[in-house]
């Protein structure tokens, strides 16, 4: 029995799951506020801690290129978060009172979420398949402290080796007053 190039591509996708903004509600560990753009919009903390390696800036970097952005911040580094209309959100990294660097993302509104577009690279060739994805949806908690629930993923199939990983990631950022 021969398996065509095209049952091998659709049943590549197929096995290979995705997340959706559904899906990552449903996952997330906190709790979000009624969508205000007023409650979203503003400056929050770039690092949990000094410690943590988790930049909020290097987070929605990811969800942007996929490579994410490896740059070194300051520890008192903020990111502005500014949504642009129902559909656009800017992310801006600030230092020292001046802009670094903006990313625009494109999304929406979905329930108490700002969700971002996944970003998705697939490369169904045959006896090579690679897929890289990520997700992510941002809201308030009831302090105003900004919560991001995102889902990665990274998987390739080589002839008959096969890897996978994929993760749901829960992070609070303070909003900076």
């Amino acid at each position: 029995m021969r398996i065509s190039k095209y049952t091998f591509i659709i049943l590549s996708i197929i096995l290979t799951s995705c997340y959706s903004t559904k899906s990552l509600v449903k996952e997330s560990k906190n709790q979000a506020v009624k969508f205000s753009i007023d409650k979203l919009n503003g400056l929050y903390k770039n690092k949990i801690n000094v410690l943590e390696k988790n930049e909020l800036w290097n987070i929605l970097a990811d969800n942007y290129r996929l490579k994410g952005d490896d740059r070194y911040t300051l520890d008192n580094s903020l990111v502005k978060l500014e949504v642009i209309n129902k559909r656009k959100l800017k992310a801006s990294l600030m230092e020292n009172d001046s802009i670094i660097e903006s990313l625009l993302f494109k999304g929406k509104i979905t329930g108490k979420y700002f969700s971002i577009n996944k970003k998705l690279f697939l490369t169904p060739i045959p006896a090579l398949y690679l897929h890289s994805e990520r997700k992510t949806i941002l809201g308030n908690n009831k302090d105003g402290d900004l919560i991001i629930t995102r889902g990665f993923k990274n998987a390739a199939w080589i002839i008959i080796l096969t890897s996978n990983f994929d993760m749901i990631d829960n992070i609070k950022f303070e909003k900076k007053n």
